[in-house]
This record gives C-alpha cells, structure tokens and sequence, in this order.
C-alpha cells in the first residue's frame, strides 16, 4: 500500500493536540505565545476527530487493495488485520494499567472514580468493557469520572465498533453509489443528532459524542477515499487547484479550532463535523500535491508514525514525569513530553507492535502461505 508522508504529518498534529489538551501545563506569559497555546491546547480534544478522519481513509484504501476489492472483502482477512494492528500493545496497556491502579499508583489522577470497588483498577466489568471495546458505554453511563488514561479509550472503542460491521455493510451495499448516499446520510445524521440531544439537554452531548455521536468523521474519510478514487485522476493534473482545496481545508480547519476553543456546550456539536470537512478538503488536494512528499518533512511525522502508541501512553509518561515536567516553561515542557511520549511509542511500535503484529497476520492469515502486509494505525 502506497504510504503518503502527510498522512503522517495530519496524525502528528493530531497526537499534538491531544497531549496539549491533556497536560495542564501553565499558561506562558507572552501575549502571542499565550494566546497560541490558549488555542492549541483547548481546542486539542478536536485532534481526534482527525485520526477519525484519517483512519477512515486509509481502512477504506486497504480494503480497496486487498483480495476481493472494496466491497467483497473476506471477512478474516479484515479482521485478522485489526486483531494484529490494535490487540497487542493494547492489551499491554490496559494490563498495566490494572497493575498500577492496584499495586503503583495511588493518587485520583491515576485511579480516579469515588466508590470502593467501582474505580476502573478494582472492577472486573470494566476489564471486560475494554477487551469488548464497549468502554466507550462504560465511561459514558458511570457515575464517576475516570482519569484520562483510562478515558482516552473511548475513541478506540467507537472505531472498532464502527469496522466491525464495516466490511459487512460494503458487501451489502455492493457499489460506491450505495455507500457515498449512506455515508451522507450518516454525515449528516450525526450532526443532527448532537444537535438534538444538545438543544434536547447539553449535559448529555459528551456522552452521546463518545457513544453513537462520532461516525461522522469516520464517514468523511472514507467519503475522502471515494472522492480520490473519483477525481483523483484530474487533481493529480492540477496541482493548483490541489493547492485551493488544501487552502481552502486550512482555513476552515483554522477558523473552526480558534471558534471552538471556548470550552462551551456546543464543542462537540459543530466543531467536530467541520474540522472533518476542513481534513477532508486538506487531503483531497495535499495527497496530490509532491510538496509534502519532501524529505524535509520526514522528521515532522514521526509523532504521527508511532501515533497509537503515544495515544496511549502520553498519560503514564505525564504520570511518571509531571513533577519535573511542572517545573519547567511551558514549551520546554512540552517539548519533553513529546520527545519522551514519542521515543517510548517508538520502541513499543518496533519492538513490541510490528513482530506481534506480522506473527498474528502470518499465523492466521485466510489461506497457508498467505502474508497480510502490516497495516497501519
């Protein structure tokens, strides 16, 4: 599978933001330097509607490319797939995080909850909601609110539960006409929908948001991959209006991360929806344009290479090193935070991710002498 280097660049973003969002570090003094992380880091629960965006896309181009196209996929093949890519670091994660909440780490940030015995640590049914990839349920009805490291799960949850009836749906559907008019009506559904639960009680968005709320910006990657698959041949002849739709995605991605840093009850009602569009329009021009496929942008995609990874352990690494993190300016802190978070998600992703993840796709692959190319976060 062709591999685009913006890709990468549109998931390090997408980390950043995430771990601006979560890191509580103070606020700098400079006028401008204030006003620039002001945004950044509370607009940052935003970064995940752009790995939504993006792990449309590119599900959807490996479907494509795989034995039986589009829209007969075999079904083991697919699933093979996603056990290889997600189980195992998240399994180690989430055994981890049992093992600190009972043994390590004593403090509300780490545990989090308020009842003895219903905090994530203790309780089995929450153990068994993160294996079944219903957290996302969990965290939403409980009473009690958990700390991020276990809270950050939620996303995992909806993107698993959305390709697990994926594959079904597209032999269903057959053809790119059926699935572009299911893809608007869930598109537009979505959006509707937060607005209803919102004017119906704001309260209630976050929990229908990291419930049923969030398919749209899955459903806009994969409307990116049927756009290029359309288009993809004229835009590759037009470099300049590649270079509008990538402006144009800019600035309403712009516009809508500096209008939704308000922290108000409509964040995820709007924002989420039009950041997606905003990608939408970046990729459909910038996956044409060469400019990002230099050399010299190669180091700006790290983050985004070893993303899964950071998603998941940027709490511990927060944890582990708050104190002296607290300690330090603002940007030097996040700077180490980053350099810290990315440098552990490396090593998880080549020496723990990738050989778990080829031994699990050549030992259950559909067919003897079968190998399923690593897919990618």
């Amino acid at each position: 599978m062709r591999k685009w280097q913006i890709i990468d660049l549109v998931r390090s973003l997408s980390i950043l933001m995430v771990m601006a969002h979560h890191s509580g570090f103070r606020r700098p003094e400079g006028v401008w330097t204030a006003f620039f992380w002001d945004h950044f880091q509370r607009s940052g629960n935003l970064g995940v509607s752009l790995f939504f965006v993006v792990s449309g896309f590119l599900i959807t181009n490996i479907l494509s490319n795989g034995p039986g196209g589009l829209y007969q996929p075999p079904l083991r093949n697919f699933y093979v797939n996603r056990v290889g890519r997600i189980w195992p670091l998240f399994f180690v994660a989430v055994l981890l995080g049992f093992l600190c909440a009972l043994f390590f780490f004593n403090d509300g940030r780490w545990r989090g909850g308020a009842g003895l015995g219903l905090e994530p640590g203790y309780n089995p049914w929450f153990g068994l909601s993160m294996v079944t990839f219903t957290a996302n349920y969990w965290l939403a009805l409980s009473p009690y609110v958990y700390p991020l490291h276990w809270g950050v799960l939620w996303s995992l949850s909806v993107e698993e539960q959305f390709y697990l009836v994926y594959p079904l749906l597209l032999r269903k559907l057959g053809g790119p006409g059926n699935l572009a008019g299911l893809l608007a009506f869930l598109v537009l559904g979505s959006f509707l929908a937060r607005w209803a639960v919102f004017f119906h009680d704001p309260a209630l968005v976050p929990k229908f948001y990291i419930t049923l709320g969030a398919f749209d910006q899955i459903g806009m990657g994969i409307l990116l991959f049927l756009a290029i698959q359309r288009f993809g041949p004229q835009l590759s002849r037009s470099p300049q209006v590649c270079a509008l739709l990538f402006l144009a995605g800019s600035v309403l991605a712009l516009v809508t991360c500096y209008f939704a840093s308000s922290q108000s009850d409509t964040d995820l009602v709007w924002p989420p929806t039009l950041l997606s569009l905003g990608l939408f329009l970046i990729l459909l021009g910038g996956l044409h344009l060469d400019f990002f496929e230099s050399p010299w942008f190669k180091p700006l995609g790290y983050c985004g290479k070893y993303c899964y990874g950071a998603y998941l352990f940027h709490e511990w690494v927060l944890h582990l090193f708050r104190h002296r993190l607290l300690g330090m300016g603002t940007f030097q802190a996040f700077g180490l935070f980053v350099f810290l978070t990315t440098g552990l998600a490396a090593l998880s992703y080549h020496f723990l991710e990738m050989p778990l993840n080829r031994w699990i796709r050549n030992r259950f692959a559909l067919a003897p002498g079968l190998k399923l190319k690593p897919e990618p976060a």
